[in-house]
């Protein structure tokens, strides 16, 4: 990562910035077609760095192992043109190269290193993850048990792509089409395959938006996932009980747990992130 201050790194965006002419709408707008181009983000092309093109900004930084900070700089800028965009028209090649990735330290960073828990590349993670996971990290240790962080925080846009993938693998793609190019904020495009996958093939996903069930009677309602909450973490890499074994015995003692959850379709322990009385046991789904 480099050892760069933030004001250092500030430094260095301003003058990426200034340098080759990115900070205007032009280049705005090669960014929304670029991410609409290599991801399918569907944004609008309206050279507006809003909330939504800044999530899609964020899902790209993570699936490519970036610093996820929701600004294009020259690693961003660069691994979009690897992937499949154009280069920006009209400005001159960078000549400004960072001499590190620009990586705040608040993302993905533990307080200290972890020995027992491997946190994937692109996995997010917030000061409320880092410390479980540190805590974990330690019991773990004590049962000479490696396990995987496969995921923390999750954009909208990450949980779609989790729906998508599981309609194709279901094959739910087939009845519903629409969820091929599903939208966040078209709830239409999504809802359907979503609410089959959830009744019908007991696969537990929650959806990126709130949303009710139109299949059961009582049209029960949903909140998005935790994970877009930066309330929980998957882990896997080891025996899934021997893992949920681990996280329990954190709970018991006093850990900051708040649903212990055996996820035996994604091979994963599913581990909210909480203190909640009287949620140590060990579920399965």
């Amino acid at each position: 990562e480099g050892t760069e201050s933030e004001l250092e790194m500030a430094l260095r965006e301003l003058e990426w910035e200034g340098e080759v002419n990115r900070g205007g709408t032009k280049y705005a707008k090669w960014v929304q077609r670029s991410l609409n181009k290599v991801q399918g983000s569907e944004l609008a092309v309206d050279g507006i760095t809003g909330p939504i093109t800044r999530n899609a900004i964020r899902s790209f930084q993570q699936r490519q192992g970036l610093a996820v900070d929701g600004i294009v700089g020259p690693m961003t800028e660069a691994a979009l043109i690897k992937s499949g965009a154009t280069p920006p028209p009209g400005i001159k090649p960078a000549t400004y190269p960072p001499a590190f990735p620009r990586r705040r330290k608040s993302a993905g960073t533990g307080p200290t290193p972890l020995r027992s828990i491997s946190i994937r590349p692109g996995v997010l993670t917030n000061p409320e993850i880092d410390q479980v996971v540190n805590d974990l990290d330690t019991v773990f240790g004590k049962h000479s048990m490696q396990v995987d962080l496969t995921s923390g925080v999750r954009t909208a846009e990450d949980q779609l792509r989790i729906i998508k993938n599981a309609a194709s693998k279901y094959k739910i793609d087939q009845k519903y089409p629409a969820i091929k190019t599903a939208t966040v904020n078209d709830v239409e495009s999504w809802l359907p395959a979503w609410d089959t996958l959830l009744q019908q093939n007991g696969y537990i996903v929650n959806p990126p938006k709130p949303a009710c069930s139109r299949i059961r009677a009582d049209k029960k309602c949903y909140d998005i996932s935790p994970h877009m909450k930066g309330h929980s973490i998957d882990l896997t890499g080891h025996d899934l009980d021997d893992i949920a074994g681990v996280v329990q015995e954190y709970c018991q003692s006093g850990g900051a747990i708040s649903q212990i959850l055996i996820e035996r379709k994604n091979g994963a322990v599913h581990v909210g992130i909480g203190n909640s009385p009287g949620t140590c046991n060990i579920t399965e789904g």
